[in-house]
């Protein structure tokens, strides 16, 4: 994301496998560091895997006047979404979890929540729970521009890296110049896939179904597929998020053990 978590195209990406496995939540499509960031972890990405192909998803037959090929998808200044989030190598699964995202550009903040079983090396890259790597892990971007790393069970926690480093959230319009790929059924549901280049991967790609609603964040990083598929049900772009979810825990003190350094000028 990518860029799981987010970031301005310009800059991080969190989000895809940022998001997820951080040979990087992907996010440019998600949360986000600067391409000098996702250098420091020796990615590849990989363009010669078809999301359809890979996850077996029909294509779906689309009216003519939907996807409009010009009119890409904008996110909400707020929204709200849970996922499931799977990682696989070939057949392998490498990992599987849920979690959910908040994103609220209006106040430059953003919360990524990986549920026990991820493998985000965001994460489990800085030694914050040794014993317990895959539980649950929150990616906090704060309005200064601070990236905090936080376990809530162990109630451990770092900033990683901050404005002068490249960390931002995505614009709601990061979209902008992507192209139209494909229309292909999730979940039942119509879903148009948006893809541009990302960061690490040849293409972040975002689906969503003709109400706008998200489906899913796709990457391929190193032959590795990377999925979060969102659901529809608990999607809320209206609604404000509380203070709270953004709010910097108190045992938040310390820089992390590997922080991103100061990209070169």
């Amino acid at each position: 994301m990518g860029c799981a978590s987010v970031c301005s195209n310009s800059g991080p990406t969190v989000f895809a496998m940022t998001v997820l496995f951080l040979t990087l939540v992907g996010i440019e499509a998600a949360v986000g560091l600067s391409k000098e960031f996702t250098k420091q972890f020796h990615v590849k990405a990989s363009s010669t895997w078809s999301h359809s192909a890979a996850t077996g998803e029909e294509a779906s037959s689309s009216s003519s006047a939907w996807p409009d090929p010009d009119d890409p998808p904008k996110w909400p200044n707020v929204f709200q979404v849970q996922f499931q989030e799977i990682l696989n190598l070939g057949a392998i699964t490498l990992s599987k979890n849920n979690g959910t995202w908040y994103y609220d550009f209006d106040s430059l903040t953003a919360r990524f929540d990986h549920s026990r079983g991820q493998k985000n090396n965001f994460c489990q890259g800085q030694g914050l729970s040794p014993k317990d790597p895959k539980a649950d892990c929150h990616l906090l971007f704060t309005k200064p521009g601070d990236l905090w790393v936080i376990y809530p069970g162990a109630q451990t926690c770092c900033r990683l890296c901050g404005t002068a480093q490249g960390c931002t959230i995505l614009k709601p319009d990061w979209l902008n110049g992507s192209k139209l790929t494909e229309t292909i059924n999730i979940g039942g549901r119509p879903c148009a896939g948006w893809a541009k280049r990302g960061a690490v991967a040849a293409a972040d790609t975002w689906y969503v179904d003709q109400q706008g609603v998200p489906c899913r964040y796709h990457e391929v990083v190193d032959f590795i597929n990377h999925n979060l598929t969102f659901v529809p049900s608990s999607y809320s772009p209206t609604h404000p998020i509380p203070p709270s979810v953004f709010r910097v825990p108190s045992y938040c003190k310390d820089t992390c053990p590997h922080p991103y350094p100061q990209p070169p000028h």
